[in-house]
């Protein structure tokens, strides 16, 4: 359809409907944390086989990421976004009526496949109906939601299971998908070109061998380490597929997921910075917690609170960095994050277990500030190359941030666990020199992101044509 002539209320209602169902979708990533106690009890399972149910769903979400490039291409845009959404719901369903793990874990992977797909989804479906002036701004917003839903929801699942059972943390993302689907099917146009070309499953399972097996083999780094069969044979099976879906995408006609958008070099280096920083932060994520309960010594709930400072800020920057974006570019908004990040990590380095709290509080905060250059930076890529390859810009950009958050998580704990372990401190100051050395690191990252992100000027769409 023409989008050229629809009016702002329809705008409007199409980003509250999306984000309302990103909100939904994206608080069931870290809900169930809060409830892996009472679900172990009841089912009388393993801490490792229960951890399944998070793990397993992030794997879950990196196979559907590439897809869906396919499927925005293949089905009609109000059909496609229903029929995920009712998956998803089914996906509730399921896990509220569950009586055995196996059965908890199935409603696990269908909202995972889900909300692979709605993520890419979403964006694809925003940048179409707003013109690219307001890119920045509309995916700071929605952004924001991916932020504070994650942020929110462990409190929010604490206070459900404590009123009726682990089964109620489902109950509020099954009142926001079941309305989002309702709102869909009277407001939602068909939005995107659609072609009859057939599922091609010889590229899907190679892109779903390429990406599982490394997000997969890669996270296991940290629990079972890197001989172990358990992260070799994941990392040989990704590395194997990905070889062999990229031979295959390159003979295709029409390819699963076109490949040629890393012809254009504002997306190349969009890719490349948004992983430097995505690797860095969620690195970040995964440290800080034993920074402040195994480094500092205080509770797993005063590090919470300490951490939250950090979450809050990136959630109010993110909308603000959006229209920054849109009136000033890509580069001062990476650059800031890349400072920020080097500035805040180089000080963490330097912190030891007697340093007064508030001094690594405020330094991650700031370090936390680089977290703002996500959703300006994934506009950035995307209005890099023509608007009939947005689909597959968009599902390369998230799968391949993705995998190299898990990268990231994977190396800094184990070079953090390293040099800690070669230690002759106590358990804190070992801590402490592990981590001094992981965020010197980091910081070194920071500034090479910084030197990369000098290269985006000049590339890329604008709304002044630059």
């Amino acid at each position: 359809m023409s989008l050229d002539n629809m009016s702002d209320s329809k705008r409007i209602l199409i980003f509250i409907n999306i984000v309302v169902a990103c909100i939904a979708s994206s608080m069931m990533s870290t809900a169930l944390s809060t409830a892996l106690p009472s679900i172990i009890d009841d089912f009388g399972i393993t801490a490792s086989l229960a951890q399944w149910l998070s793990s397993g769903y992030m794997l879950c979400m990196a196979v559907m990421i590439p897809a869906t490039a396919f499927l925005v291409r293949r089905f009609r845009t109000r059909t496609l976004y229903i029929g995920v959404v009712c998956v998803y719901l089914a996906g509730l369903v399921v896990d509220i009526l569950a009586v055995n793990f196996g059965m908890l874990m199935l409603g696990r992977v269908m909202q995972a496949c889900a909300n692979g797909v709605l993520m890419s989804m979403g964006q694809i479906v925003l940048m179409s109906v707003y013109p690219v002036g307001r890119h920045g701004a509309v995916l700071g917003w929605y952004g924001l939601s991916l932020t504070v839903a994650p942020i929110i929801s462990p409190a929010v699942s604490g206070v459900l299971i404590d009123a009726v059972s682990w089964r109620g943390v489902f109950l509020i993302p099954l009142v926001f998908m079941s309305a989002s689907v309702v709102i869909a099917a009277f407001t939602l146009p068909d939005i995107l070109e659609t072609s009859g070309s057939g599922f091609d499953v010889l590229s899907f399972s190679l892109c779903a061998l390429g990406f599982g097996g490394l997000t997969l083999g890669v996270g296991n780094v940290i629990s079972l380490g890197p001989a172990s069969p358990a992260t070799l044979v994941p990392v040989v099976a990704g590395v194997i597929g990905a070889a062999l879906f990229v031979m295959r995408q390159r003979r295709l006609a029409n390819p699963f997921l076109d490949l040629s958008v890393f012809s254009h070099r504002g997306f190349t280096l969009a890719v490349l910075v948004g992983m430097l920083f995505y690797a860095t932060v969620m690195s970040m994520s995964v440290l800080m917690p034993l920074f402040f309960q195994t480094g500092m010594g205080y509770s797993a709930a005063m590090s919470g609170v300490f951490l939250l400072f950090g979450s809050l800020v990136v959630a109010a920057t993110s909308p603000l960095s959006g229209r920054w974006y849109d009136r000033r570019g890509v580069v001062p908004v990476v650059l800031f994050s890349a400072v920020t990040l080097a500035v805040g990590s180089l000080g963490l380095s330097m912190v030891g277990p007697s340093t007064p709290v508030a001094v690594p509080v405020v330094l991650y905060t700031v370090a936390a500030l680089a977290g703002c250059q996500m959703m300006p930076l994934t506009a950035f890529g995307i209005n890099s190359v023509p608007e009939a390859s947005r689909a597959d810009a968009t599902s390369l950009i998230n799968a391949l941030r993705t995998l190299a958050g898990a990268l990231g998580m994977a190396l800094s704990t184990g070079l953090m666990e390293l040099v800690a372990s070669g230690s002759d401190g106590t358990v804190m100051e070992s801590t402490m020199e592990g981590m001094s050395v992981t965020f010197t690191v980091i910081a070194v990252i920071a500034v090479a992101t910084l030197l990369v992100g000098l290269l985006l000027r000049g590339t890329g769409t604008r709304a002044d044509g630059a």
